[in-house]
């Protein structure tokens, strides 16, 4: 089991991912973590304001890692939630079997959440891209192999003992994921800033990535995407080259 001790944090009100809860946030936009002691070592996980977004080189060595991991079915089906559909830590926490698959286990093209399984306090729907499809198809496999683990109102993510697993325990297991892969400053949040990232850079209309975001106003999605030096100048010298 993991434990997570925040030794400094940010006096200002806290949430996880964004989500409301009475949980002591990690990593997020708006909170400032210095020191992390997971399994009695000190971790700097990030000391910026925004979780790491992540490069093609950093998902390959998150995907290796992840085949090592006891629970690899589902721990690789919440990475690809996070990265293909930009999902929080609380929003893996309450999804429900039957939000993702028909009765007959199909996966939905798309999918609702509730207002009380999201932030904002509105429903919300979550796009399926086809490579989180196939992924959620394999785990729909998996997840068949116990008739309890596959029934409409069960957590979608289950712990070993078979209920949800909390907030915490997903936010804890990202951040072990992360520093097992050797990546510094990253949390359950990346996926989600690397995926609004990567659009932006396939200047895919930012109203869309808006809709993929679920964000109520456009500013909050421009503040996710990365910006540095090399972009810059690769958009100079295509526009003034």
């Amino acid at each position: 089991m993991v434990i997570v001790k925040v030794k400094h944090f940010s006096s200002k009100p806290s949430k996880i991912n964004g989500c409301k809860s009475s949980l002591i946030s990690i990593v997020l936009l708006n909170v400032w973590v210095y020191n992390v002691v997971i399994d009695n070592q000190t971790l700097k996980v990030n000391t910026m304001k925004q979780a790491k977004v992540l490069n093609e080189a950093e998902i390959k060595r998150v995907k290796a890692i992840l085949q090592t991991r006891r629970y690899a079915e589902r721990d690789n089906a919440m990475f690809d939630m996070t990265l293909f559909a930009g999902l929080r830590a609380c929003e893996l926490q309450a999804l429900l079997v039957k939000n993702v698959y028909q009765e007959d286990g199909t996966v939905r093209d798309s999918f609702q959440l509730s207002a009380h399984q999201t932030k904002g306090n509105k429903a919300q729907e979550v796009f399926v891209a086809p490579k989180l499809a196939r992924t959620l198809k394999q785990y729909h496999n998996y997840l068949a192999r116990n008739e309890r683990s596959i029934q409409p109102n069960k957590p979608l993510f289950q712990s070993q003992k078979g209920g949800a697993l909390d907030v915490q325990a997903i936010i804890n297991l990202f951040i072990k994921l992360y520093r097992d892969s050797g990546i510094n400053g990253a949390s359950s949040h990346s996926g989600r800033r690397t995926a609004i990232t990567v659009m932006a850079d396939h200047s895919i209309n930012a109203r869309v990535i808006q809709a993929f975001a679920r964000h109520s106003h456009l500013n909050t999605t421009q503040r996710y995407i990365d910006i540095n030096a090399s972009k810059v100048n690769k958009a100079l010298a295509s526009v003034f080259g």
